[in-house]
């Protein structure tokens, strides 16, 4: 019972490692690559507040535990890097963009990897914006 209890403790904390290597990863590649359109308003291990075109925007990476985790050995937690919309006031409720889930290893849905994913990232934020309408320009 101890052992199965501290695989899943460590299993959490790889996967929260892996979720603050890609904010990380992902705030690196916009200040890089896209000063101009994206800032950065406030970063924590597991989050990162941004505005896109002064369009409000928390990423935040989310870790999961399988209800069924029976055999750690088998199953091992996940986590969502999750893309909110930000309301304008404080008490309305954010808004789900989208989200890609990733794994212990750094791979981001399946085919990206940590590095390679804040360039889906983008593509994918302005794809969502402009299916609700908001300008980008």
């Amino acid at each position: 019972m101890l052992r199965k209890l501290k695989s899943i403790v460590d299993g959490v904390s790889e996967i929260r490692e892996t979720g603050k290597k890609i904010i990380s990863s992902l705030v690196q590649h916009i200040t890089q690559m896209y000063p101009q359109y994206l800032t950065i308003k406030d970063q924590k291990d597991l989050q990162v507040t941004l505005e896109f075109f002064g369009i409000p925007v928390l990423v935040e990476a989310e870790i999961l535990l399988d209800p069924s985790f029976k055999d750690p050995a088998v199953a091992s937690p996940g986590g969502n890097i999750i893309a909110y919309l930000l309301p304008e006031k404080e008490e309305d409720k954010r808004t789900k963009l989208f989200s890609f889930n990733f794994d212990q290893l750094g791979n981001v849905r399946e085919a990206l990897h940590v590095h390679t994913f804040p360039i889906d990232f983008v593509y994918t934020l302005v794809d969502e914006l402009l299916k609700k309408g908001l300008s980008i320009s």
